[in-house]
C-alpha cells in the first residue's frame, strides 16, 4: 500500500512495499539573531509537498534563520530520523535545524483551551 501524497487514502499496488503514512509535524521558521521578522508557525502532515514548502519558508528567513520542527510525541524513533534527514540539507544552506519529538501526548494538549488561560489585566477600555 503507498499513502497519496496528500495523505488522505491509500492505493494499493502490487509489488511495491509499504511506504509510511505522512507524519504530523509543527513548524516554526525564526529569523537570524538581530534581523527583524516574522516567526511562521505550520501544522500538517508532513507530505513532499509540505516538505518543499517547509524548506522554501525556512531558505526564504536567511542565513542564521533557525526551524524547528516537532513530531507527534506517539511518533516513533524512525519518524524523527526520517524528519530530520529530510531537512539535514537544510544545514549546508545557512538554516539551522531542529528535530524533537513533542514531549506531552495530544491528550494532554487537548485541554489547553483559551477559556482556561488566566484573563490579561488592566486591558479594558484600551
Amino acid at each position: 500500500m503507498i499513502w497519496c501524497a496528500d495523505g488522505t487514502g491509500a492505493h494499493a499496488a502490487r509489488g511495491v512495499g509499504r511506504i509510511a503514512p505522512p507524519t504530523r509535524v509543527r513548524t516554526r521558521v525564526v529569523p537570524p539573531s538581530g534581523k527583524p521578522g516574522t516567526i511562521l508557525h505550520r501544522s500538517a502532515l508532513l507530505t513532499p509537498y509540505t516538505a518543499e514548502t517547509i524548506a522554501e519558508d525556512a531558505l526564504r528567513a536567511g542565513r542564521g534563520a533557525g526551524l524547528d520542527l516537532t513530531v507527534a510525541a506517539d511518533a516513533t524513533a524512525a519518524d524523527v530520523a526520517r524528519v530530520q534527514e529530510q531537512f539535514a540539507w537544510l544545514g549546508n544552506r545557512g538554516v539551522r535545524v531542529n528535530v524533537r519529538r513533542d514531549d506531552r501526548p495530544r491528550a494532554e494538549r487537548a485541554g489547553e483551551t483559551l477559556g482556561q488561560r488566566p484573563a490579561r489585566r488592566g486591558t479594558a477600555g484600551r
